[in-house]
């Protein structure tokens, strides 16, 4: 494998002072396509004790509202990096892509949607791409959706009734630290190159913890790790050949921007929030059922809710992936009629996010996206901080845990997307402070509901 066409140049270091007790000292070693960190990120304060700041991604829709096709742009220069590195060959859409990204402006975002539109990359050989959860959910499969041969799954956070899974392995620095991967282990077997897909690595742990867990049940030979951001300083990259001499394996790693950080101070002095009051609008509600453009899994016992086969939880083939790109294309127009202004606003929920995100990319323009999360900010209202408030809810798959939305703003119309159907009581909360920001809310559901208090 060819060594990634990072560029090496002058050293530049960024401050960001985060809190007035709390600065972050970014140095950037390498990059692709002259990337800046503000086209990638900015930073907030996190309200976790493992780790007092987070890079809040521009490019993801995890956490900030952006175009439905940004997140696209990202995935694919990473997969134009890892083909280029497997291939020597450099992707067609790869220049007008960047510069679209760098720039935001319609001209070229359009015209790199036009690019990616009629280009798809073949490997020498087929990949397993692996996303993380919760972020890397839709970075992965957006990757993984730039090639013509591969599998897809996703790490995921849920527990599956019924459902043995092949991998169990530790996240540390985050507030969730278990993950768990389901998938046919045979495809484990099939696959000799894992490609591994997170929006940033900080020491590599959570890299080398799943690598460890495949090695131990399906010996690989090559893991290639792919990110938007690399931090690992070179105590962190000594652990990584230290474990490729162990288990004799040969661990590549692509990232859009590498470098490494240093952090003074902490976030010990946060104040407790004060929850912010706005009106409510005299809230109409439509619900609406996708489920019959969507392929369900047979991953499930008798007395558990439908998942869809779309997002790669259970596992996807290549082939399985341009049946999900149709899908999304045809349930984007089917909701795009029933948009009732010109600016809406598409969420995704959690882990399910990637779906979401290109079924907004069809519904026309004036449509932002992105995801709720289970990541605590702390919000502030100044110029430089990414976070300026946010609203707080209990999760709607049930789990005792808090879920967030950050930077809110008005909307003629919010379409809040959900992978199965959904106890109306268990989203009630999340509603209800949707509705100070919207007089319309659309309730998309994916699966076909049962009898009862289920259902869109």
């Amino acid at each position: 494998m060819r060594t990634t066409a990072m560029k090496t140049y002058l050293q530049k270091k960024y401050t960001y002072n985060v809190l007035d007790n709390l600065q972050v000292d970014v140095t950037i070693h390498k990059r692709l396509h002259e990337l800046e960190p503000q086209h990638l990120f900015n930073m907030a304060a996190r309200m976790n004790k493992k780790r007092s700041f987070l890079f809040v991604s521009s490019v993801l829709g995890k956490h900030l509202a952006i175009r439905p096709v940004v997140p696209g742009f990202a995935s694919a220069l990473l997969a134009s990096a890892f083909y280029e590195a497997r291939t020597g060959n450099v992707a067609e859409f790869e220049s007008c892509v960047a510069a679209a990204l760098k720039s935001g402006e319609m001209e070229g975002v359009n015209k790199a949607v036009s690019a990616l539109s009629k280009e798809k990359l073949s490997l020498p050989e087929d990949c397993l791409f692996i996303g993380f959860a919760e972020t890397a959910t839709a970075l992965g499969q957006a990757m993984f959706e730039r090639f013509t041969n591969g599998h897809y799954v996703h790490t995921t956070r849920e527990q599956v009734k019924g459902t043995a899974e092949a991998l169990e392995f530790k996240e540390e620095h985050s507030h969730a630290t278990d993950q768990l991967c389901f998938i046919e282990k045979e495809l484990f077997n099939q696959h000799e190159h894992i490609v591994l897909v997170d929006d940033e690595i900080t020491t590599g742990k959570t890299a080398l913890n799943i690598i460890r867990a495949i090695h131990a049940q399906f010996p690989k030979k090559e893991y290639t790790v792919v990110s938007l951001l690399d931090w690992r300083n070179e105590a962190n990259e000594q652990t990584f050949r230290q474990l490729e001499q162990e288990l004799d394996i040969t661990i590549h790693t692509i990232a859009l921007l590498k470098g490494e950080i240093r952090v003074t101070g902490n976030n010990a002095n946060l104040k407790p929030l004060e929850k912010e009051d706005r009106p409510s609008h005299d809230l109409q509600i439509d619900r609406h059922n996708m489920s019959i453009h969507f392929e369900h899994t047979t991953y499930q016992s008798a007395d558990q809710l439908p998942y869809i086969k779309g997002t790669g939880r259970f596992g996807l083939s290549s082939h399985e992936q341009h049946q999900v790109e149709i899908a999304c294309e045809r349930a984007g127009q089917e909701l795009m009629v029933n948009r009732k202004g010109k600016k809406t606003l598409v969420l995704g929920t959690g882990e399910f996010m990637y779906i979401p995100m290109k079924v907004a990319a069809h519904m026309g323009e004036g449509v932002m996206y992105h995801s709720t999360t289970r990541s605590p900010i702390y919000p502030i209202q100044k110029d430089d901080y990414a976070i300026h408030d946010r609203i707080e809810f209990p999760s709607t798959h049930g789990e005792h845990v808090s879920n967030y939305l950050y930077n809110l703003r008005d909307y003629d119309d919010i379409f809040v997307m959900f992978e199965q159907p959904i106890d109306k009581k268990r989203i009630q909360p999340l509603l209800e402070q949707l509705a100070s920001y919207t007089s319309h809310l659309h309730v998309v559901c994916m699966s076909q509901g049962r009898e009862g208090n289920h259902g869109a």
